[in-house]
């Protein structure tokens, strides 16, 4: 919700069409797909593959099956990666993340870039991102925009991964709402994967403060899953924190919060209320919103109405 207006402006060119018809992955590879069809059109173009099941999904688009296809070797005519991992969610390709990969001869398949976020050039309306910095390849379903999923980096990858997911809903160290924004700020930096901070021109916090900034913390790990934050400050004063998730896992973020906090003290067709306003649960669009003190008052008659 409280997205600033520069990531809206470029979210709103995404997502719209295909991937660029120059570049094609496998035998036509297409979001979607099942993890046969994956298996099939990738067989030709991958030294080795090998699939993994989470028994207990996390990711935000998969609701009940989580599988991961890993790709060593992929080679096709002179476009190369190191290793790739496709996630499949309820069966469905939803997200490719590709490391050690071929960027000039992507790049020239790819054509004219469309914007650019975290240092990342965007191309085909939002579907691929190729990160120079890192030699990786994104490819995304038009659902990963709203989580950021732009920003998450695939564990699976690692081949020394090691689970460290927090499953907590409780609200962690780095929301200090009694300290100022210049005391978070570095803490924020040191904590968070990535951040990226604003300046919001339009101030909307209902307790009509001077400025507003939103620091935007990406790979925070928060119920379930390495997340993003906006933290949105007025005055200096951190007031509210959106943290982003997926429609899908509604189900599962819920019996964390319930884990946490007890039963919901409200619930109507938007909100799921907890910890006497401090977290709730947003379900026409999927995130947490966690208010300090002096917001929760000021936010109850929304959370109440299902404004």
């Amino acid at each position: 919700m409280a997205m600033n207006t520069k990531l809206i402006i470029v979210l709103a060119m995404l997502f719209n069409h295909s991937a660029s018809a120059q570049f094609v992955i496998g035998d036509n590879l297409q979001l979607e797909d099942d993890l046969a069809t994956i298996k099939q059109k990738l067989l030709s173009y991958c030294r080795t593959t090998k699939v993994i099941d989470i028994k207990q999904p996390t990711y935000p688009l998969a609701e009940k099956k989580e599988q991961h296809l890993i790709c060593d070797g992929y080679r096709k005519e002179k476009v190369t990666f190191g290793r790739a991992a496709f996630v499949i969610a309820d069966n469905k390709f939803t997200q490719m993340e590709a490391k050690s990969v071929s960027l000039a001869r992507i790049r020239n398949k790819l054509g004219d870039k469309t914007g650019n976020y975290l240092g990342m050039d965007i191309y085909a309306k939002g579907e691929l991102w190729v990160d120079n910095a890192h030699g990786r390849l994104l490819w995304l379903h038009k659902d990963a925009g709203h989580p950021n999923l732009f920003a998450w980096a695939n564990p699976h990858l690692n081949t020394t991964f090691k689970n460290k997911t927090n499953y907590s809903t409780k609200i962690p160290g780095l929301l200090d709402f009694d300290s100022d924004l210049e005391k978070l700020r570095p803490k924020f930096e040191h904590e968070c994967m990535q951040t990226k901070e604003d300046k919001i021109n339009r101030v909307w916090l209902p307790n009509k403060p001077k400025e507003q900034i939103q620091i935007n913390c990406f790979g925070y790990s928060f119920a379930g899953f390495d997340r993003k934050f906006e933290a949105v400050f007025g005055d200096g004063k951190l007031q509210v924190l959106w943290v982003l998730t997926g429609k899908p896992e509604e189900a599962r973020v819920r019996k964390l919060l319930i884990a946490d906090w007890g039963k919901p003290e409200i619930v109507n067709d938007k909100w799921e209320v907890f910890g006497g306003g401090r977290i709730s649960l947003r379900k026409d669009k999927p995130e947490f919103l966690i208010l300090s003190d002096d917001m929760i008052p000021l936010y109850r008659s929304m959370l109440e109405k299902g404004e």
